[in-house]
């Protein structure tokens, strides 16, 4: 069952842009699916701020284009490209640092909303789903193509690419997490581990009844949409600033929710 975060509210038909259309054409195809094998299906929407290593600045651009520096700087034979590399490394490691930060915590909370929301309507068609499809964690941004805005975007989409790897689970009636979620496993696999309660459940057994199975690991299919709305994105678009990269950003997202709904 999909869980969107979005800067903001979406936008009216009539002020949406071509691809702000194609993006609530998929959103909307995704919930209308769920909803003809379940009419009782809720979506709930956890509104934040686009994830963003805003402390350290955009001089390097955001995550993604710090890791293509990067990758060129350690293949190149210059000894002074390759000195380079180590201080874009410490940066990019800083960066991600935070960007895992900002987007595990995110994700928590979207997952957790969501479980508590279809635990109170017992709605056993979602956790059903849940099982089988993993968890599908749908972003809609509207930051633009433009300026400090594009650098944001590609924090997003290093955002994306950690949570690609992200792995969630209900811990069994013999473990706690004190705080409700505890982050386990290694850096190629983080583990999200969540408490019964902190997913609406008294505890593990009747999470189990209404088919969450403690221990069970849950994929996470993270989907990026691009929606910038500002002038700035006016303007991008008339200059073709990175519009190309966020059409193909549209477009990847489009196949994945496909791909999700087949």
């Amino acid at each position: 069952s999909p869980a969107a975060a979005s800067a903001s509210p979406p936008l009216p038909a009539s002020r949406r842009g071509p691809l702000a259309e194609a993006a609530a054409s998929a959103a909307a195809s995704s919930r209308c699916a769920h909803a003809a094998s379940d009419p009782g299906a809720v979506y709930p929407t956890l509104t934040l701020g686009a994830p963003a290593a805003h402390a350290l600045g955009f001089k390097d651009g955001g995550a993604t284009a710090m890791a293509r520096k990067l990758r060129a700087c350690i293949a190149s034979r210059e000894p002074a490209e390759r000195m380079a590399a180590i201080s874009l490394a410490q940066g990019y490691g800083r960066r991600c640092a935070l960007l895992m930060c900002h987007g595990f915590a995110a994700l928590a909370a979207s997952f957790a909303l969501v479980c508590r929301t279809n635990a109170e309507r017992r709605s056993a068609p979602f956790f059903g789903r849940l099982r089988e499809l993993g968890y599908l964690f749908q972003l809609e941004t509207l930051l633009s193509t433009r300026g400090d805005e594009w650098a944001m975007l590609q924090d997003t989409q290093g955002v994306v690419q950690m949570i690609e790897r992200v792995q969630l689970m209900m811990l069994p009636a013999n473990e706690d997490a004190p705080d409700g979620v505890a982050l386990r496993g290694g850096a190629h696999m983080p583990v999200l581990c969540f408490a019964p309660r902190e997913l609406g459940f008294r505890d593990a057994a009747r999470a189990s009844a209404a088919g969450l199975k403690p221990g069970v690991m849950l994929r996470v299919r993270p989907i990026l949409l691009s929606q910038g709305i500002n002038e700035e994105q006016s303007v991008a678009n008339l200059m073709q600033t990175h519009t190309a990269e966020q059409t193909a950003l549209n477009e990847r997202a489009l196949a994945q929710l496909s791909e999700f709904q087949a």
